[in-house]
């Protein structure tokens, strides 16, 4: 069973998202489940040193 099966999508206040998730796509599904407050990881660009 997913989330929305068990109709708890209604309990999630702030969904937190890993850098795996960072996308157009994955924002897209966020909002059309009504999902008004992610907050996901930014891809870092490659060679750089985060810092």
């Amino acid at each position: 069973m997913d989330v929305a099966q068990r109709e708890l999508l209604f309990d999630i206040e702030t969904l937190w998202l890993d850098r795996g998730y960072d996308s157009d796509l994955t924002r897209h599904r966020l909002a059309y489940r009504l999902i008004d407050d992610a907050v996901i990881a930014k891809k870092c660009n490659r060679g750089s040193t985060g810092g």
